[in-house]
């Protein structure tokens, strides 16, 4: 017969003691690892927040080039300068296709999609009138810089006008995302503030 082991009590509440501790200090590592890829996703989406504010940024910049061009090109009676400033609306125009293919390579929500279709619906017209604007002002004939510069005014300001107003309407979505990733932050660091007192 094998004497059974009797364990006394200190020892048994000793045993229980270090399991009591390893519980919290396994439930301790547990939260603070779940607050760290909160922490992680948080700042995360404030980093594309910024890069899809710079991408629109750039975009806004771009398409205002680009007018400033096709205005300038309508005052201009040298053929050769007029020739490097189509050259630029050309690049510019490359330059916002790529800024754009960038915009909507990122992951965006389905309110940031419906912007950007939105807003694709007024680029195409906007660009072929601007387009048709430049080749007008590149002419000899008086009458078609004249169309060109009513074209501009009446067309091409007008869409441009509603371009960047979806524009900012991406930068204001973004501006909240970045705002609610800052709460979310501040949120966050006080909970884990908490956690370590």
């Amino acid at each position: 017969m094998t004497p059974k082991k009797n364990y006394s009590t200190p020892f048994v509440l000793s045993i229980l003691g270090v399991a009591v501790i390893i519980a919290i200090l396994t439930a301790i590592w547990v939260m603070h690892q779940r607050q760290i890829q909160e922490l992680r996703h948080t700042v995360e989406d404030g980093q594309l927040a910024v890069e899809k504010m710079e991408l629109v940024a750039s975009m806004i910049e771009t398409a205002r080039a680009r007018t400033r061009l096709t205005n300038k090109i309508t005052f201009i009676e040298d053929i050769i300068e007029k020739d490097e400033i189509n050259m630029q609306l050309d690049r510019y125009a490359a330059r916002f296709s790529v800024l754009r293919q960038q915009l909507l390579g990122l992951p965006v929500s389905s309110e940031e999609m419906s912007i950007l279709e939105s807003q694709r619906n007024v680029i195409r017209p906007t660009l072929v009138q601007q387009r048709r604007a430049a080749e007008l002002a590149m002419s000899d004939v008086p009458a078609d810089v004249d169309r060109a510069k009513s074209i501009l005014i009446e067309q091409v300001y007008p869409g441009q006008g509603k371009i960047i107003d979806h524009f900012m309407q991406l930068l204001n979505l973004q501006k909240q995302k970045i705002n609610r990733a800052g709460a979310a932050t501040n949120q966050q660091f006080e909970s884990y503030r908490r956690l370590q007192s």
